[in-house]
């Protein structure tokens, strides 16, 4: 009988390496998957966690500022991190959002609305 070594067994370094690079983008993956965040008309919702879920509400009329940051890369591949000032010294950061600017164009529209239906109401 005649057999030989295998490749794999001679690459064990490639696959170690193969290892190390192909893990954090799977959890990346993951993690972005379980990463869920809605602007309804009155509230923003942020749903996150694989294990440990977390749900958070946020009333929309309560926000008073919104800033966008993005990195080098981040403007390179469009997402950013929103950052939303409420009332009460309370702040919301969003990291890794696809579209950030898109993201605060649509919330100030929200907040835009809910200012006009109440003045509206007022009225």
């Amino acid at each position: 009988m005649e057999t030989r070594r295998s490749v794999w067994a001679e690459m064990t370094f490639l696959k170690v390496l193969f290892f190390w690079l192909i893990v954090p983008v799977i959890v990346a993956a993951v993690v972005a998957k379980h990463y869920r965040v809605t602007i309804l008309d009155k509230t923003i919702v942020v749903k996150s966690g694989v294990f440990n879920k977390e749900n958070s509400e946020y009333a929309v009329a309560g926000i008073t500022q919104i800033t966008v940051s993005q990195s080098f890369f981040g403007g390179i591949f469009h997402y950013g991190t929103v950052m939303i000032s409420l009332a009460g010294n309370k702040n919301v950061s969003l990291e890794g959002i696809i579209n950030p600017y898109g993201v605060k164009k649509f919330i100030e529209d929200k907040l835009l609305q809910t200012a006009k239906a109440t003045h509206m109401l007022v009225n």
